[in-house]
């Protein structure tokens, strides 16, 4: 989507377009041909007849959330854009921040249980299914909709937060611990995938320095605001980000999901009639769907 537009824009002036049709010999065009352009142009001849210059909507065929993503990308304006960019610096500040102070914290929590040796087994458990989350995630993420896995992953985040906060034994604390890190691993991700949605390649490394940029000012401001939660209390440092991680979240979703009811409002998306299927014919459906491939590129 965003290629083929920036394509149109980079196109010179004299370049001819595939909406006017064939090159008509009849035309006066100072005897270039199509060919002799292309070749002075050096641009290939695949180019010429690109169906996405022809047509810019979403992919019907694709699955249901990359067909809404291409919607959305089509709806935003400059206001909503920067909200979106703001709203993302703001979610990796708060990750940022509540990774440092969580962090130096652990330390003290597992020492307050008499198990300060169960500090790597926690970090091996919850790095494992931080990392085992990606791919079912970006299946979601592509299979209904980016709000609806970032919102899950936010709630995830949450969970694992109020159980560090609440806890009263070791084994609550491992189990928070998991949680918490497919939350807030698998939040960045989406984050990461909106990202690219709502940039061209040219940028995209300008936008991933800008919304990963609070890393830089966490690295000092972390650590001197957790030796002030464990000197009141440690738990509040878990408790505190409960609070603090859904006022910034549910903006971002309500953004998505408001662009999302503009792309449906003109007429990007078309409305699905009811499935008709069985809770068994859903499961099934959706276990085949979560391995399907995606469709092949349109021909040249």
């Amino acid at each position: 989507m965003l290629k083929a537009y920036h394509r149109k824009l980079a196109r010179p002036s004299g370049y001819p377009s595939t909406a006017e049709g064939p090159t008509d010999p009849s035309r006066d065009n100072g005897g270039a041909t199509e060919e002799g352009i292309q070749n002075e142009l050096k641009i290939p001849a695949e180019a010429v007849d690109d169906p996405a210059d022809r047509e810019d909507l979403p992919d019907e065929q694709a699955q249901t959330g990359v067909t809404q993503a291409e919607a959305i990308t089509l709806t935003w304006n400059k206001v909503s854009l920067g909200a979106a960019y703001a709203l993302m610096f703001l979610l990796y500040f708060v990750n940022a921040l509540q990774s440092t102070i969580t962090g130096s914290l652990s330390a003290y929590v597992t020492s307050d249980f008499e198990s300060h040796s169960l500090i790597p087994v926690i970090y091996i458990v919850s790095s494992v299914m931080s990392a085992a989350t990606y791919m079912p995630l970006a299946k979601i993420l592509n299979l209904w909709d980016r709000s609806v896995g970032f919102m899950l992953m936010v709630l995830f985040a949450i969970l694992g937060l109020i159980l560090s906060a609440t806890c009263k034994d070791i084994a609550t604390f491992c189990a928070s611990q998991v949680f918490y890190s497919i939350g807030f691993s698998g939040m960045i991700f989406c984050i990461d995938v909106i990202t690219a949605d709502t940039s061209t390649l040219r940028d995209r490394g300008l936008a991933y320095a800008f919304t990963s940029s609070p890393y830089i000012i966490t690295a000092f401001a972390g650590p001197k605001a957790a030796e002030h939660f464990y000197s009141f209390n440690w738990r509040w440092g878990f408790g505190v980000f409960c609070i603090v991680l859904p006022v910034v979240a549910l903006p971002m979703f309500g953004l998505l999901r408001y662009n999302l009811y503009k792309a449906k409002k003109k007429g990007l998306l078309k409305e699905k009639p009811a499935s008709g299927r069985t809770m068994i014919q859903s499961v099934i459906y959706y276990i085949i769907e979560f391995d399907r491939k995606p469709p092949p590129p349109p021909p040249p």
